[in-house]
Parts: structure tokens; C-alpha cells; sequence
């Protein structure tokens, strides 16, 4: 008879708690983290994907970089030229501007930066990725 697992037949098989003594400032977060997101989770639908997403992600970045760099360097410029006439609409405004300048210069930086680790498929990589993203994310929510 063959072995079922407690969670049904067809599930599948329960991923090994790692350590999380290297990371040990986010340790407790990261176990928890851990719990919800890779135990509770159903399983990633396409398994060939998962193992090529690292390797895809670097070139896409790199490239979405490449292509929008330029892009996002002459819009800069433009909202840089126009950037004391948001003065004209009141403070809270002008400083909204500017965060989401710089915020979005940020998202930008920590993108570049991910690239080298992206290619080495390294943790940091990753994680200059995701704030990258929360940089994003804030910048867009300022700029509502």
C-alpha cells in the first residue's frame, strides 16, 4: 500500500523548514513569513517555470532596463524643467512632485542594482528587486 500524505493524495510533498540563522535580524519574521507564504500556499503550477524564473527575470530586467532607461532619463529631465511651476499650485503639491521624483529615481537605482545579483542568482539580487518594486509602488501611490 502505497504512503498518503496527511493532506490528501494528490498534494504535494511538504517543503524542508530551512534555517534562518544567517538572517537573524529578520529571522522571526522570515519563519513566519515562511509558514504562510511556502507551507500554507498551494504549490507553484508550473514546475519547469519555477526553475527557469531565475534565469528569466535577469534578462528581463536588463533588458526592461535598456529600454526604458532613456526613456525615464529624458522624462526627468522634463519634469525637472518643470518642477518649480508646482510651486505655483500650492506647497503640499510641490513636495508631492518631488517625492515622487525622487522616489521614482530610487526605484530606478535599486533596479540596477539588482541586475548583477539577478545574473548570479544570488538572495541580493532579490531583494534590490523587491525594493525596487516597493519604490515603485510608493511612487505611484504619491503620484495619484
Amino acid at each position: 500500500m502505497e504512503h498518503v500524505n496527511q493532506r490528501g493524495p494528490l498534494a504535494a510533498p511538504q517543503p524542508k523548514q530551512p534555517s534562518f540563522e544567517p538572517y537573524s535580524r529578520y529571522a522571526d519574521l522570515e519563519r513566519w513569513l515562511f509558514t504562510y507564504l511556502v507551507e500554507k500556499a498551494p504549490s507553484f503550477p508550473f514546475p519547469e517555470l519555477k526553475e527557469k524564473l531565475p534565469t528569466y527575470m535577469a534578462w528581463i530586467n536588463a533588458i526592461g532596463l535598456a529600454i526604458f532607461f532613456p526613456i525615464y532619463l529624458v522624462a526627468s529631465l522634463v519634469r525637472t524643467l518643470f518642477a518649480p511651476l508646482t510651486f505655483l499650485s500650492g506647497f503640499t503639491s510641490a513636495a508631492m512632485y518631488i517625492a515622487h521624483m525622487a522616489l521614482s529615481a530610487c526605484a530606478v537605482y535599486c533596479s540596477i542594482r539588482a541586475i548583477s545579483g539577478l545574473f548570479k542568482k544570488t538572495r541580493s539580487g532579490w531583494t534590490w528587486l523587491l525594493y525596487s518594486e516597493l519604490f515603485n509602488v510608493l511612487s505611484m501611490a504619491i503620484g495619484l
